[in-house]
């Protein structure tokens, strides 16, 4: 039975011996709380006891488990360790001393696992007794210095500590029992269960050493050994000392000259060792500096959506942004703060858990309708802890972790602990401004007039003055939606940033919308009187989509470099953290509920946390904090899909694995997520190389290996908690539709720049979509259709005009190997046999220039089916589009291609059905075939929109050539003539914009180089078709960069162009800027787009040569391309031959 005593102690004496120690432990002024004998724990039919002492005052008090010695065959909890007690209590330490299983009746690891019970059972009794449960200490002699070490080394889930003081414990096994020749003592060979050299005898020492588990991340160690001790080697301190110094981990060295073993021993030798350990203690385990609130704060947590670590002006970046800044002024601003993924709604996940996502239940971006995925409701969220604490809770703005559909049940944020919401299910709809898809509390709300940030402040607001329980403290959860696309903001807000011609100023705005929002929200917290009892956090849910808003940092959204992951991080609370403090500490979202529970002295949820508590940083003791594991990311289709952090030292990894060969998420992945390995390992210095440009792993190995495994043993306690969702094994594969207009110049579409031209449906396209501006296609129709068509250069497979190889392999034809329905509808001119569209891949087809010419337009003259059908008369373009819709609908329930090259807007330049006149100049005509192509591509969009099939549908929009010469347009403010048939930009750059909303989800300019041989590549990357062995293409597959994953973009484009095969061929190579001809002439584009003056070569810099170096080297490629049997069909046209 537990006997519990309170006792003034300069008035009693009891006679029995076990409690004389009780004299022994206080000064005469003092009062304690003991008890003695209390049960922590049973064992293979052990009753295991403790005794424990807490001070007097006012707790929490940090606490010291102490674990005696006696060789792990005797001992006891009140002899050995005794001297340290009073020093302890004298100090304001409680402890708590504990009797553990000994040999030989038991062996290891069963004392190790007696510590770490009682490790469990001093937390789960902290409030009973005032411990505090985030400042444990372990302290252990001889054995028990074994004991501590090993599980402070291991230093595994609930039994982690804060500190750990050995006196004299062995340390590494094997070193000790190779001293003794094999030949341990009794006690050594009774615990460890080992009496002879055998590899097994190797093989349990090395496991049960505290040296093998060393590693950074583990919590302060001090070490104190005396160097004349005869049973356990000073040696074995040395060696341990040495592990941690070289992994960082703090740690001390305290050598007793002339120590022998025992710590009684060096009492009468008058050493100060206790007063030492104290102050060691003392000063690793500080008590939480912070000034009491006579109520329990508020909190409110702000998180923008893809903002990036350069986007804040108190982050040197280009928006203005005094109210964030303010914010960061009167607190901490982290340099090193990281999301909790590289996209929002896993990071959103970790944000509200504390835990690794795929713990909780989302591995990727979630799309409601199709995945079965949401934050498990069975998860404890940071609001369902502070609800339990007594808060009003509120969710505004963005929610994105699922939602309850027609046909799948999920919570909602009331079953995640918020009173109240107000929310959409992901972005903003059909922009920030005059959103329609808001949720209140279960119910649509309708259309909205106003800004999404500052209708989510509206709201907020509001439910402050007139909905929360104004005597409780209240936790507001506000996710913006802002920066996120689409983007919306007041136009006089857009002109401060250029206005909408200045690339980046809407994107500016929404952000400068959003300060704005937060400031009156401050505004609205000093109105109650709660802006010094409210602690505020702003963060971002992950880096920026746009890559000249990551600053130096390598990615971007989407991938787990750090321009994927490192976000601003903000905490204010006046009063109570420290303020106007820029810290470098790493932290993230992963941290905010524990580090929340530690600032509010609020209990976290028992389950394994990710986070640590940053409340010893936050509160000016940052060389106190320890961070229980490395921060971890993991992110399927992001190459790398694994990062981890630990200190300055990032390790990156790439999968062994393939995933299923559908592009967006699908619960089908998470078998292959769970089960997968890692391979081609990276390692970087991120305090000397943040921009991650410098791969230390060849150099550094010993350290790849014990990061590596750090990292898998994270990955598999992270795979272990996740959840299978019952995964769909059949994943759909995307349509896929590939748009082609005829003779439309990259000057002809909107959203490409200041254009004359309507073209609203491409618009849309391109602002939820990616829109490409380094485009090249042939000069002329049929080369880059046989380039298109076929992934090959024309230098080896361009016979003729009009003519494709008939025995070429298309992209048709793979398409339909690999399951596909597929159509081509509209221009053709590659041949005229019809037989040859089956070879080629295509079981239907609706097709003008097959067979027959004449009108294409009005009063059409044919277009041949598949079906044998020909259809005249009417308006053409109309015809093949109907042609298109009706092969959708056909085909809706099984994966589609479709090749659309339009009709539409070759000459003859003629009056379309929506012309207002028929007899306007060929001019108006060309601008009303470009709108009426425009409308074309929009129906479709609708059409699949429709039919429910608009997600899962790639739409690729393109060009064949340049503009026809006759037509001058204005564009970006100057005159430009079509280039059609010319090998300048004016003839081979062309429009392209790809938008698939399950995989590409954000608007994006692509910069990187893009040409036609690319096309049949990326189309089968996207069905997951195979490509022949000995099909060589040319084509670079492009489907990284829609899918935001990192990949090795092309840095030259090449062209060899000749109209008939017979002419003699003109050919280039380029890059975004400079262009070389096979004949010498070097141009740069950026001065001279119309190639009127070639660079001198001789007057060029070392960096221009080397463009040049890289140029002809692509020329070099293709000097010899041209097949023996082309060369000679080319002689034979050149003499009228056959």
């Amino acid at each position: 039975m537990a006997v519990i005593w309170r006792l003034p102690l300069n008035k009693v004496w009891i006679n029995w011996p076990s409690f004389i120690l009780i004299l022994l432990l206080f000064s005469s002024s003092g009062r304690a709380e003991f008890v003695s004998d209390l049960i922590y724990g049973t064992a293979a039919g052990e009753e295991l006891k403790l005794d424990l002492s807490v001070p007097e005052g006012e707790g929490p008090f940090p606490v010291c488990i102490i674990v005696h010695g006696g060789g792990f065959e005797r001992g006891d909890k009140g002899i050995q360790v005794k001297p340290l007690f009073e020093p302890l209590n004298k100090a304001g330490f409680a402890w708590v001393s504990i009797n553990y299983r000994l040999a030989p009746q038991h062996k290891y690891p069963g004392s190790v696992e007696d510590v770490e019970t009682a490790i469990r059972w001093v937390k789960a009794h902290a409030s009973e007794y005032s411990f505090d449960s985030k400042r444990i200490a372990l302290i252990g002699e001889s054995a028990g210095g074994y004991l501590v070490s090993q599980v402070g080394a291991r230093n595994l889930g609930d039994t982690r500590v804060a500190a750990v003081v050995s006196f004299y414990g062995p340390s590494d096994l094997m070193t000790r029992f190779d001293a003794t020749r094999g030949n341990p003592s009794s006690s050594f060979k009774n615990y460890f269960g080992v009496s002879e050299d055998t590899p097994a005898t190797r093989e349990r020492l090395i496991e049960a050493s505290p040296v093998t588990y060393v590693r950074p991340g583990l919590p302060p160690f001090l070490l104190l050994h005396g160097d004349e001790d005869s049973r356990v080697p000073y040696e074995q301190s040395v060696i341990l000392f040495k592990h941690l110094q070289s992994a960082g981990v703090p740690s001390e060295f305290i050598t007793i000259k002339g120590g022998k073993h025992g710590i009684r021993g060096w009492s009468k030798m008058g050493s100060n060792y206790a007063v030492k350990v104290v102050a060691w203690l003392k000063k690793t385990l500080p008590a939480t500096k912070r000034t009491k609130s006579k109520s329990k704060p508020n909190v409110v947590v702000l998180l923008s959506d893809d903002l990036g670590y350069a986007d804040l002006e108190c982050y040197g970046g280009p928006v203005k942004t005094p109210a964030i800044d303010g914010l960061a002024a009167a607190g901490i601003r982290f340099t090193d703060f990281y999301s909790g993924a590289a996209v929002c709604s896993p990071s959103r996940a970790t944000l509200l858990t504390g835990r690794q996502h795929i713990r909780a239940g989302v591995y990727s971006w979630i799309d409601n309708k199709s995945n079965r995925s949401h934050l498990l409701e069975r998860e404890i969220t940071l609001a369902e802890v502070l609800k339990a604490a007594g808060y009003a809770t509120a969710h505004f703005g963005k929610w994105h972790l699922g939602q309850p559909t027609s046909t799948m049940a999920k919570p909602t944020p009331s079953n995640h602990g918020f009173d109240d919401w107000f929310a959409t299910e992901n972005n903003a709809q059909p922009s920030h401004r005059n959103p329609v898809n808001f949720i209140r509390n279960g119910e649509e709300v309708g259309e909205l007039e106003g800004y999404s940030c500052q209708l989510v402040v509206d709201e907020a607001i509001h439910w402050l003055d007139n909905e929360r329980s104004q005597d409780k403290p209240f936790f507001l959860n506000i996710w913006f939606h802002e920066p996120h696309n689409p983007l919306g903001a007041p136009d006089e807000l857009t002109t401060v940033y250029g206005g909408p011609e200045m690339d980046g100023a809407l994107y500016s705005a929404t952000i400068d919308n959003t300060d704005r929002a937060i400031a009156r929200l401050l505004e609205k917290l000093k109105t109650i009187g709660a802006p010094e009892d409210t602690l505020i956090i702003y963060a971002s849910d992950n880096g920026s989509l746009r890559r000249d808003r990551v600053g130096d940092l390598r990615g971007k959204k989407g991938q787990n470099w750090e321009g994927g992951i490192r976000v601003p991080g903000i905490f204010s609370w006046p009063g109570h953290i420290s303020t106007a403090k820029v810290e470098t500490t790493p932290a993230g979202l992963v941290d905010l509920l524990p580090t929340v529970c530690g600032l509010l002295e609020i209990d976290p949820p028992t389950v394994h946390l990710d986070g640590a508590d940053l409340s010893a940083v936050l509160t000016g003791n940052p060389e106190s904090f320890v961070r229980h594991q490395p921060l971890f990311w993991h992110l399927q289709k992001s190459v790398p899909i694994v990062a981890m952090r630990d200190g300055d030292w990032s390790l990156l990894a790439e999968p062994d694995y393939e995933l299923p060969t559908d592009n967006k998420f699908n619960e089908a992945w998470i078998p292959a997520i769970r089960n997968g390995g890692y391979k081609n390992y990276q390692l970087f210095n991120l305090k000397t190389d943040p921009s991650q440009e410098h791969d230390l792993s060849a150099e550094l190995p010993e350290r790849v290996e014990r990061m590596k495994k750090q990292l898998l043993e994270i990955n598999a306690s992270i795979m272990a908690d996740g959840t299978d969702w019952n995964a769909d094994l059949n994943p759909t594969k995307p349509n896929i539709i590939l748009i082609m207009a005829d003779d439309l110049g990259y000057e002809c579409v909107g959203a490409n720049g200041e254009s004359e031209y309507s073209t609203p449906a491409l618009d849309r396209l391109a602002e939820t979509g990616m829109r490409f501006e380094h485009c090249y296609s042939q000069p002329l129709c049929t080369p880059s259709r046989v380039k298109l068509m076929t992934g090959i250069s024309n230098v080896r497979n361009y016979i003729d005009f009009g003519i494709m190889d008939p025995q070429a392999t298309t992209f048709g034809s793979l398409m339909k190997e690999a399951g596909y329905a597929t159509a081509i509808a509209g221009k053709w001119q590659l041949g005229t046999d019809p037989a040859q569209l089956e070879k080629f891949g295509f079981d239907e087809y609706c097709l003008w220039q097959l067979e027959m010419k004449g009108s294409r337009y009005n009063d059409l003259a044919c277009l041949q089916l598949n079906t044998g059908e020909k259809l005249s008369g009417g308006y053409g373009p109309d015809k093949v589009n109907a042609f298109v819709r009706d092969f959708i609908t056909r085909h809706k329930d099984e994966p589609f291609f479709c090749y659309y090259p339009m009709l539409l807007p070759h000459a003859p330049f003629e009056p379309t059905p929506d012309s207002l006149t028929r007899d306007a100049d060929k001019k108006s005509n060309f601008k009303d075939m470009v709108a009426y192509m425009d409308k074309m591509v929009g129906q479709v969009a609708e059409h699949l929109e429709k039919l429910g099939l608009r997600d899962n549908t790639l739409i690729l929009f393109t060009s064949d050539n340049g503009t026809h010469g006759s037509i001058t347009s204005r564009f970006n403010g100057q005159e430009l003539k079509g280039g059609k048939g010319k090998m300048t930009d004016a003839g081979t750059r062309v429009p392209f914009i790809a938008n698939w909303p399950a995989v590409i989800r954000e608007a994006s300019v692509g910069k990187e180089l893009i040409e036609f041989s690319d096309f049949l590549p990326t189309l089968c990357d996207v069905a997951g078709a195979t490509l022949p062995a000995d099909l060589k293409i040319d084509g670079k597959s492009f489907y990284p960069l829609l899918n935001a994953l990192s990949g090795s973009p092309r840095t030259t484009v090449h062209c060899w162009y000749s109209r008939d095969g017979t002419d003699p061929a003109k050919e280039w190579a380029r890059n975004q800027r400079y262009k070389l001809y096979r004949n010498g002439s070097f141009y740069d584009l950026q001065n001279d787009s119309l190639e009127k003056k070639p660079l001198r070569i001789r007057e060029q810099s070392d960096g221009v040569m080397a463009v040049h170096s890289l140029l002809q080297e692509e020329l070099n490629r293709y000097a010899l391309a041209r097949p023996a049997h082309l060369v000679k069909a080319d002689d034979l046209h050149k003499q009228g031959g056959n």
